[in-house]
């Protein structure tokens, strides 16, 4: 009998824009956060700013906290031209994968501790 393992796992969340919302992203992501060394957060449509990107600068150090001791990575996908200008203008690709696709963020490497 063949034996498989998994090889790579993710978790894939879709965020939208919601006003309703009283939890920040980074209590909605947390249960996420703490299971998972790759996290791909689909952004498809979502304009940030400064508020937001806030909130992604301190996911991501949480994040980096967690997982210090094994390769991992936060990845983007779907990113507007307007939003992904915003990221390249104050550096944050250095610190999170950005990829135009779910399917491409899946090909990628995580970062090595």
């Amino acid at each position: 009998m063949r034996t498989l393992h998994v090889e790579r796992a993710f978790t894939v969340l879709k965020l939208t824009d919601s006003a309703n919302l009283s939890a920040t992203l980074g209590e909605q992501i947390r249960p996420y956060l703490e299971t998972t060394p790759e996290l791909i957060l689909d952004v498809s449509g979502i304009q940030f700013n400064s508020m937001l990107i806030g909130e992604i600068v301190n996911l991501h150090q949480r994040f980096e906290q967690r997982w210090k001791e094994r390769k991992h990575r936060i990845a983007l996908v779907n990113l507007t031209d307007t939003s992904r200008a915003v990221f390249e203008r104050v550096r944050l690709e250095a610190y999170f994968s950005i990829f135009d696709s779910v399917a491409e963020a899946c090909n990628g490497a995580p970062h090595a501790p």
